[in-house]
């Protein structure tokens, strides 16, 4: 099975791979900021130009991705749709899921986060809520959104907790 990622800022997708003894966070896409050299240089190349508010660089002085779907107002000023994409083969027995989320989540919260999230919730639709309320517990200063894909080796990284109670929205005790 090989998955493609197709990048677009925001956002960004990550997997995690089993065995337990050694699950580990991979990042499958890179975040495409203005304040990267080689992303200014584009929204140059591209007619717009990178202005710094508050200490963060902002196409046109708007938006800090340099590369976003939407944001069609930005478009003719320097902000780019292309994708960066890249092809990476699964491995069924060690791949366990894909976490597709938006900056609101990335922005607050590490790769490892993530994946301790993960694997403290017994389904794909109840980790992608956790990745919701740990955003907001973290004071994101963005919208966010969260999906989490479930793959063959979901239940290998799964940590079985018999005190684990949904109503309890306890972050710390579940995510960490």
């Amino acid at each position: 099975t090989t998955t493609t990622t197709t990048t677009r800022s925001p956002g960004r997708a990550a997997t995690a791979a089993a065995p337990m003894a050694a699950v580990e966070a991979q990042a499958l896409s890179v975040v495409h900021r203005p304040s990267d050299p080689a992303e200014a240089a584009q929204v140059r190349l591209r007619g717009g130009r990178v202005v710094y508010r508050l200490g963060t660089a902002r196409v046109d002085g708007v938006l800090s991705m340099s590369r976003a779907m939407g944001a069609f107002h930005l478009q003719d000023r320097g902000l780019s749709a292309q994708p960066d994409v890249h092809t990476r083969l699964l491995q069924p027995h060690r791949d366990a899921f894909v976490v597709l989320g938006t900056d609101g989540l990335w922005d607050v919260a590490t790769d490892e986060e993530v994946l301790s999230c993960c694997r403290h919730e017994s389904t794909p639709q109840a980790a992608a809520l956790a990745l919701g309320e740990l955003a907001y517990l973290h004071h994101t200063r963005d919208n966010y959104t969260a999906l989490v894909l479930a793959l063959p080796a979901w239940n290998a990284v799964q940590i079985s907790d018999p005190n684990h109670a949904r109503q309890s929205r306890n972050l710390t005790r579940r995510c960490g």
